[in-house]
C-alpha cells in the first residue's frame, strides 16, 4: 500500500482481528511501513482492547452514535454504548494522544490522535446536539470531529405498513 501511494493503512472493524493485527503491522514497520495506521470503529470498544492496541494504532477514527441510552437500546440493542463509548474514546484519547498532522503529497494528512463520528439521524436532531455538546465539554479540541447526515434509511418489511426503521448491530 505504501509503495502503490496510500496515505495511511485504515483497518476498519478490526477487533475481532487485533491480535494478528498488531503482529502485522510490527512486522511491516520492520520492514518499512512509515504510513499512520488508523484503527476505524464503531465505538464499541473495551478499554482494554484499546489499550492493547498501544504503539500500533496511529489514529482512531471512531463513532460516537448516540448519547442517549434508550435511542441506543431502540436502534442498536445496546442500552450501554454511551457509556462503553465515552470510556473507549478516553482511553483513545489517552493512547493516540492529541490531534497531529502533516502534509503527504500535497494533502495535510492525520498522523496521530482521535476523530470522532457523529451521524446525525433524522427526527433526532435534539440528540445530535446532545452527543455533540457531550463530545466537546469532554474532549474539547483534544479530538477532531466529523458529523454525517448521509443516513439513508433500509426500508424493511415492515415498511408496507407504513413504518421505516434501521437498526446498526454493535459487537465488542
Amino acid at each position: 500500500l505504501q509503495r502503490q501511494g496510500a496515505i495511511n493503512v485504515n483497518m476498519v472493524t478490526a477487533t475481532h482481528y487485533a491480535p494478528q493485527v498488531r503482529e502485522a503491522v510490527r512486522l511491516a514497520r520492520g520492514m518499512g511501513l512509515e504510513l499512520p495506521v488508523v484503527w476505524n470503529t464503531s465505538g464499541y470498544e473495551t478499554v482494554s482492547a484499546v489499550a492493547a492496541n498501544k504503539g500500533t494504532v496511529d489514529v482512531y477514527l471512531t463513532d460516537f452514535k448516540y448519547a442517549r441510552a434508550r435511542t441506543a437500546a431502540d436502534l442498536s440493542g445496546a442500552a450501554d454504548y454511551p457509556g462503553v463509548a465515552l470510556a473507549a474514546i478516553d482511553a483513545m484519547v489517552e493512547v493516540a494522544g492529541p490531534p497531529t498532522f502533516d502534509e503527504f503529497r500535497g494533502q495535510t494528512r492525520m498522523t496521530g490522535g482521535v476523530l470522532v463520528r457523529h451521524l446525525m439521524l433524522p427526527g433526532r436532531e435534539e440528540e445530535s446536539k446532545e452527543a455533540v455538546a457531550l463530545l466537546f465539554e469532554r474532549y474539547g479540541n483534544h479530538v477532531m470531529y466529523s458529523l454525517m447526515n448521509q443516513y439513508t434509511p433500509v426500508l424493511a418489511s415492515r415498511a408496507a405498513a407504513g413504518e421505516c426503521w434501521a437498526a446498526t448491530v454493535l459487537t465488542r
